[in-house]
């Protein structure tokens, strides 16, 4: 017990200091706080727009954004991603052209594919009109309208923050703005019309994603470096797009992983049904905010490490990471299997009915978090690929297991096979971690130690 204590001591000073354990921490610490309080406004929000519109319209709302944010990973292809890790190695190299070009290339992607699948999107619900529901379609219509800002354009200009390390500023436009004024529309919406229907909510949320647009590209400008302004831009499509063809395919698989079960209860049991569970599962995505809030620090850092060469700063970095996530997933665990009545009587008496399904999925994310940033070790490191197998495996089990599971069990089916699988993939995740790279991204490594 002796030798502990000055190595306890030295982790907590290295915690203030100016090193590796230091940048991580704070920078981690700085995005936990946006995205905790986006977390907790976006859940007020939603709390207001259920109490507003109803189960049976906000379960539009609900659906509608749900199959937008499908559609949305294919106006990036991935080049979001691309950019953190391309970024961070341009900035770290001096690259000012490569740099300027890929953000560049990334808005011209979003845009001409967010445009084109948002007319796509909207004719199939036209030819489609006489066997949706109205209130359905219309909210659909305009959910394919905000394809180009809210699924594409917004993402790219946090994910060039990201690499430039200004992670407490990447997810201020997504995290913070967009749903502040969401709440707002709304309310005003609802002031206006004494009624919020499912479009409406939509509309609220399209002005709303469209000023969030407006605030990353003011973010991103301010703190591009003047050299990668200055300079003409160098565009290596073919080598972007190489990278991120298999990192848009982890994305959109991890995605339809976390949506199979909002999408395929819709389907079987209603959107009503999806929309209370909707609500659970956003209840739970609470304990997964402190692995989010590190992975955002941690991302352009294992890029730089990695490109360093420098390995054992690379482990110390991912086992503080993983300690520091774990901690934050018990307590948030424990915290809401303890409210999980009372925090989904906010949204209406209805939603009381996926206390259940919080218990499920809020258990399931502590294994995410004792795994450590496994997902973005291999993305970041160039083993995107393997990273991309292991999710294709554990979505199509998703999908043929989520279906029985919902027919026999109802929503509980959906979020234990959701957890079940979601763990499996972390597991799985970790150990080609191992592997390939040599590194223990768990709690039960010491690499903090050395």
């Amino acid at each position: 017990m002796k030798d502990q204590r000055p190595r306890l001591g030295e982790l907590l000073d290295a915690l203030r200091g100016p090193g590796m354990a230091g940048v991580l921490a704070r920078g981690a610490a700085g995005n936990l706080f946006v995205s905790g309080a986006g977390a907790l406004l976006l859940v007020g929000v939603q709390l207001l727009v259920a109490r507003l519109a109803g189960a049976t319209e906000f379960g539009y709302f609900l659906y509608a954004l749900t199959l937008t944010n499908v559609l949305a990973l294919a106006t990036r292809l991935g080049i979001d991603t691309a950019q953190v890790r391309y970024v961070a190695r341009y900035r770290i190299q001096e690259d000012w052209p490569r740099l300027n070009g890929i953000l560049r290339f990334g808005d011209r992607l979003v845009l001409m594919l967010g445009g084109a699948l948002g007319l796509i999107a909207a004719a199939t619900v036209w030819l489609l009109r006489t066997q949706i529901d109205p209130g359905l379609a219309r909210t659909l219509w305009i959910a394919a309208a905000m394809l180009p800002t809210a699924g594409g354009l917004i993402y790219v200009r946090a994910s060039a923050l990201q690499g430039l390390k200004r992670v407490a500023l990447a997810p201020l436009p997504d995290r913070i703005a967009r749903p502040a004024l969401l709440g707002l529309f709304a309310g005003g919406i609802y002031l206006v019309s004494g009624s919020l229907t499912g479009a409406g909510a939509m509309a609220a949320n399209f002005a709303a994603a469209a000023v969030g647009v407006a605030l990353g590209s003011i973010l991103l400008r301010r703190h591009l470096p003047p050299q990668a302004r200055a300079v003409a831009p160098h565009t290596e499509a073919r080598t972007w797009m190489r990278t991120a063809w298999p990192l848009w395919a982890v994305a959109g698989m991890r995605f339809l992983l976390n949506q199979t079960d909002i999408l395929l209860l819709g389907v079987l049991l209603g959107t009503t049904t999806a929309g209370i569970y909707g609500a659970a599962s956003r209840l739970a995505r609470l304990v997964t905010f402190g692995l989010a809030a590190a992975n955002s620090i941690s991302a352009p850092l294992i890029s730089e490490l990695h490109t360093q060469g420098d390995r054992r700063s690379l482990q110390r970095m991912v086992t503080l990471t993983s300690w520091g996530t774990t901690l934050w997933s018990v307590v948030f665990a424990a915290a809401l299997a303890l409210g999980a009545p009372l925090l989904l009587s906010l949204y209406g008496d209805e939603f009381r009915a996926g206390a259940p399904v919080l218990l499920v999925l809020a258990a399931g994310q502590i294994v995410n978090g004792a795994t450590g940033p496994v997902g973005y070790l291999l993305n970041m490191t160039g083993h995107e690929r393997v990273n991309a197998r292991i999710i294709g495996c554990v979505v199509f089990g998703n999908v043929v297991l989520s279906a029985p599971a919902i027919l026999l069990f109802g929503p509980v089916g959906a979020a234990g096979v959701t957890a079940t699988l979601g763990g499996v993939k972390n597991l799985w995740t970790w150990w080609a971690v191992r592997r390939r790279l040599g590194i223990n991204s768990s709690i039960f490594s010491t690499g903090w130690l050395r």
